[in-house]
C-alpha cells in the first residue's frame, strides 16, 4: 500500500458519514475494499467493535489474517442506555417533557406520575456482560432481580428459566 508517510492505513468496508470520513482521512491514509482478496499483504483486521459478522473469518484464518474486536467496549454504556430507559419508562419522563414543553403545567392540569422502580420486579433475558452489568447497575434501586440465562447465573436473583 503507497499512502502519505508516517501515516497508518485504515481499510473501510462500507461507508460511514461524510464528516466521520473526512475525520479519518485527517489521520489516516484510508483505503475502501471490500474483499479480503483485494489485500495480498494485510496482517490484521481490527474491529473497534464486538461484531465479527461482516468479515469472512474462514477466510482470514486460511490466509492468517489476525482478527481483532474490543469486546467490553460498549458493555456499560448499553446497560446504562437500558437502565434510562426503564427509569424514562417507569417514571413517564418523556410524557412529563411533553406535558411541561406544551405549557399544561401553567394551566394547573394535573400530570399522572410514574410508578417507583424500588421493590419491583426486574426480568433480565440473557445475563452476559451487558445483563450482569444491568443487575449490578440495578443492585442500587431495591428491585427483585429474575432471569433468563444460557450460562450465567446471578447470586441474589431468581432464575426463571435455564436457556440451553
Amino acid at each position: 500500500m503507497t499512502g502519505r508517510p508516517s501515516m497508518a492505513h485504515l481499510i473501510l468496508r462500507g461507508s460511514l458519514t461524510e464528516q466521520a470520513e473526512a475525520e479519518l482521512e485527517r489521520r489516516f491514509t484510508v483505503h475502501r475494499v471490500n474483499n479480503l482478496e483485494k489485500l495480498p499483504v494485510l496482517k490484521i483486521v481490527a474491529i473497534s467493535g464486538v461484531g465479527t459478522d461482516a468479515l469472512d473469518l474462514a477466510a482470514a484464518k486460511r490466509r492468517g489474517i489476525a482478527v481483532t474486536i474490543t469486546p467490553d467496549v460498549h458493555t456499560v454504556d448499553v446497560a446504562e442506555a437500558t437502565l434510562a430507559l426503564l427509569l424514562s419508562s417507569t417514571l413517564l419522563i418523556a410524557q412529563a417533557d411533553a406535558f411541561v414543553r406544551a405549557g399544561k403545567w401553567e394551566a394547573e392540569q394535573n400530570f399522572q406520575l410514574g410508578i417507583r422502580l424500588a421493590g419491583k420486579r426486574v426480568g433480565i433475558i440473557g445475563v452476559g456482560k451487558i445483563g450482569s452489568e444491568l443487575a449490578r447497575l440495578l443492585g442500587g434501586f431495591n428491585v427483585q432481580i429474575g432471569y433468563v440465562s444460557r450460562f450465567t447465573e446471578l447470586a441474589g436473583a431468581q432464575l426463571f428459566a435455564k436457556l440451553d
